[in-house]
């Protein structure tokens, strides 16, 4: 039975938005392999040019030639600001980062005729709550958690922070995580998966997203691709189980404010999280669009192997339904500082219930 509950929640510990990680913390050994996303990519029937649109780069490399334009305008705007200093000063606004970057996005302002109407009426309350975040993205930064079933550690989830890269034109966040079974539990079952996800760094909306499954029973190739001008994901998996291969593909369309399910992690720690406040946003992955809503309970203090926090104690919710899901309810806590940092969750599904623990922290 306990193969089965760590098969489908490897998958649906993402989806909630949660951490997960082993209690070996310093004996299991966490690998850091190149990005799989592109190796990904190319095993699917995509459009040559739909290929080329979202194949990444190293941000060292040389930029497209409409970015570079773009940097010479802008520093050229700037050498003019300097040299005229405007003659009367007014108060200065604050804003966040992001909040700047929606302000200089044009507004969707015709929507495909089979569009939902659910994402229509969403698109300036979501465009609102983008405008509250304040992004938490630390180059460098490393976690590890363990993960608890009927208190037996199962498996373990090493997230970390690359450095920036590129796809198509713009700069992205390179969000990568592995999963791990634990050492005793690999006679029973065995997993090694690396999810990566690749988010706009001015808007924060994703761009691609990668799932990579190599386990005892099956493994699977799972695909993104985020099209904010179509307003559609193009999703696509190869599963190979015994030796037989079952192939999905869906192109669907989705919120233009909408997340995948790693970098909805990320995301929920820019939000202001005061206390009482409650969010929804919506999560894209698999060709489904679920909504995750968010309650702030309160500020508690919690001990962790990494000393005791203040923690942000956090409520949420899906309309994901999944196999072991129980009624898609979350509990979790972030540390109650700018780092924002996932120190523990508590989930409830179906044949019990699963903890999780941070061990270690490193940026």
């Amino acid at each position: 039975m306990l193969k089965g509950v760590t098969m489908s929640f490897s998958l649906y510990i993402l989806l909630l938005v949660s951490l997960t990680a082993c209690a070996w913390s310093g004996k299991e050994e966490f690998k850091d392999p190149d990005s799989k996303s592109d190796q990904v990519i190319n095993n699917f029937d995509f459009d040559k040019a739909l290929i080329n649109k979202f194949q990444t780069k190293n941000k060292e490399e040389p930029l497209p030639i409409a970015v570079a334009m773009e940097q010479k305008v802008e520093e050229k705007k700037a050498e003019i600001k300097k040299n005229n200093p405007p003659i009367k000063l007014s108060k200065a606004k604050v804003i966040t980062p992001i909040k700047d970057a929606m302000d200089k996005i044009a507004p969707v302002v015709s929507f495909p005729t089979d569009y939902p109407a659910e994402y229509v009426q969403s698109f300036n309350t979501s465009k609102s709550l983008w405008q509250q975040f304040s992004p938490r993205a630390p180059i460098g930064e490393f976690m590890v958690m363990d993960i608890y079933y009927a208190g037996v550690t199962v498996g373990s989830i090493g997230i970390s922070i690359k450095p920036n890269q590129v796809i198509g034109e713009k700069e992205v966040h390179h969000f990568y995580a592995q999963m791990k079974s634990a050492p005793f539990y690999k006679l029973v079952y065995e997993l090694d998966d690396v999810v990566e996800s690749f988010v706009d760094v001015k808007t924060f909306l994703p761009v691609k997203y990668s799932l990579v499954q190599r386990e005892s029973k099956h493994s699977i190739d799972d695909i993104q691709l985020f099209d904010r001008e179509q307003l559609k994901t193009y999703f696509r998996m190869k599963k190979v189980k015994e030796g037989k291969q079952h192939n999905e593909s869906k192109d669907v369309h989705i919120p233009y404010y909408s997340q995948d399910a790693l970098s909805a992690l990320f995301f929920l720690r820019g939000l202001p999280l005061k206390n009482g406040e409650k969010y929804s946003y919506y999560i894209a992955t698999r060709g489904r669009v679920t909504k995750m809503n968010v309650e702030v309970v309160g500020v508690e203090k919690i001990s962790t192997p990494i000393g005791e926090r203040s923690a942000i104690h956090l409520k949420a919710t899906t309309q994901y339904s999944g196999d072991l899901v129980k009624k898609g309810h979350m509990d979790y806590w972030l540390s109650n500082d700018d780092q924002r940092i996932f120190l523990r969750f508590d989930a409830q599904i179906k044949l019990g219930s699963v903890k999780g623990l941070i061990q270690s922290y490193k940026r």
